[in-house]
């Protein structure tokens, strides 16, 4: 990791602790019942800090996307590590939006009687999120790019390296590593799947179709009328949807588009998430491709061996995503239940969660695509389908 990202990166986290230590003031100051000058200073420093956050989230991601923009795929690198790390700064913002919602909602700001439990549940996410990705900067992955450790998921040691003894072992070995590889990348993006689609359910139909066939456009416009701390956390909700936007990019929405709106007509018609999303998936193809190359001649023992250890290590960048995923997913539900009680912001506020979620299921699909087959739209990893084409003889 270069000095530069490690500067970029240390200086977004402290101002992402700076809520989080603010949020805790105002959390102290309301839970001692203060004199009104403590709170209104504790109010102010929170305010404060949103404000330079701001700058802090702005600058890293503007750091971030040009370093994205230089990445390239490797033959023995599963996966690059700038796209998973814009990523998390976009949940990471959506936890700190969540915590000025909640501080809204505590001094008096949606009318309605105070509700202690939703500010700290709000820091206690923004906690356990930016200590995941601080764990994940200063770890092995930043120090030597080892693809064995990620912030959002469990470390499970080091893996065993493959070593069969002949080559038809070699072959067996990297079948089975496929498959389960393959069967993972659909499970784990049915349980996001799933979330996303119960939430969407929320929200109306009407909601949902047009936030889904407008991807990729410009938001909605929220009434900034509704209290400052509330009108912080939709800014910032904002944010952080038009930087996943970035992410993803116009033109994979554009292509992808159709397929999350049918994706979600198939589902809320009675389809079977999981063989919808092996369909989308391209998994069979794939399975099929790889049969016809493990009959090859010519194939060599130990790049069949390299190839299930790259196939493992695959899934670690993929299940930290998913991971993020799921928990993007319940930042907006949180969020959404504390600003949809407001009259005034309630329709639009639908509209802007529809599209959170939605580019949130298009980015599980996009990525569960990039991982499954490769190649086809994101192109950021090598995917089971390239990691299996490398194995023919050249």
């Amino acid at each position: 990791m270069s000095a530069n990202r490690v500067v970029s990166t240390n200086n977004y986290l402290s101002s992402t602790k700076s809520v989080l230590h603010a949020g805790k003031e105002l959390q102290k100051a309301l839970k001692a019942n203060a004199p009104l000058k403590k709170k209104e200073n504790a109010m102010r420093q929170l305010e404060e800090a949103g404000q330079k956050h701001d700058l802090g989230a702005k600058s890293y991601r503007a750091f971030m996307f040009t370093e994205a923009e230089t990445e390239s795929i490797t033959d023995k690198a599963p996966s690059p590590q700038t796209s998973t790390d814009l990523f998390a700064s976009v949940l990471n913002d959506l936890q700190v939006a969540g915590v000025y919602i909640a501080a809204g909602q505590n001094v008096g700001e949606t009318n309605e009687p105070p509700k202690p439990a939703l500010l700290n549940d709000a820091l206690n996410r923004l906690q356990d999120t930016t200590t995941a990705i601080e764990q994940s900067v200063t770890g092995p992955v930043a120090q030597g790019n080892i693809p064995s450790r990620y912030g959002f998921v469990e470390d499970k040691g080091e893996l065993q390296a493959v070593s069969s003894a002949d080559l038809k072992s070699a072959i067996t070995t990297f079948k089975t590593t496929s498959d389960k590889t393959l069967k993972e990348v659909v499970d784990e993006a049915e349980d996001v799947v799933t979330l996303v689609i119960d939430y969407l359910k929320k929200l109306g139909p009407e909601k949902v179709l047009a936030a889904l066939q407008n991807l990729g456009g410009p938001l909605v416009e929220i009434s900034t009328s509704i209290g400052r701390f509330i009108n912080q956390g939709i800014e910032k909700i904002k944010s952080a949807v038009n930087a996943l936007l970035e992410l993803l990019g116009n033109s994979a929405l554009a292509e992808i588009k159709d397929e999350i709106v049918k994706l979600w007509n198939d589902v809320t018609g009675g389809g079977i998430v999981s063989y919808l999303l092996a369909k989308a998936f391209a998994v069979k193809t794939t399975s099929e491709n790889i049969e016809i190359i493990l009959k090859r001649d010519g194939l060599d023992k130990d790049k069949l061996d390299q190839a299930s250890n790259d196939l493992t290590q695959l899934m670690f960048p993929y299940r930290n995503d998913i991971a993020i995923a799921k928990k993007a997913t319940k930042a907006i539900s949180f969020a959404a239940a504390v600003l949809l009680v407001i009259p005034i912001a309630a329709p639009k506020v639908a509209l802007l969660a529809a599209i959170a979620y939605g580019l949130i299921l298009s980015g599980v699909v996009l990525v569960g695509i990039d991982y499954a087959d490769s190649g086809r739209i994101l192109r950021r990893v090598r995917g089971v389908g390239e990691i299996a084409n490398g194995l023919l003889p050249e």
